[in-house]
């Protein structure tokens, strides 16, 4: 996709691997362990934190133990019908970040 590339094009150089996660594409094991950026869409983000075996067998707590950072683009969606996937994976980053 376009954002991935433009992230991988500004962030190659210093040595930051970007990765693209869509429904068409899942990631191993070893390339998430690889990549420091993960570009998705709040859906997909959704179901791998939620799912043990999403994400190339990688369970939600390995995902959510390396996850330092999400950034959610177009938050004004909130309002919309897609608002209740992107509060829930707020709350459930948030609740994940309290109990550990």
């Amino acid at each position: 996709g376009e954002i991935p590339e433009k992230f991988g094009q500004r962030l190659g150089p210093l040595g930051v691997r970007v990765a693209e996660l869509t429904g068409d594409m899942q990631l191993s094991k070893k390339e998430l362990d690889m990549v420091h950026v993960i570009v998705t869409v709040p859906e997909k983000w959704d179901v791998i934190t939620r799912n043990s075996t999403a994400g190339g067998g990688a369970t939600d707590e390995s995902i959510q133990k390396v996850v330092q950072l999400i950034i959610i683009d177009e938050i004004h969606l909130l309002n919309d019908d897609r608002g209740a996937i992107i509060e829930t994976v707020v709350a459930r980053s948030l609740r994940y970040q309290e109990t550990s």
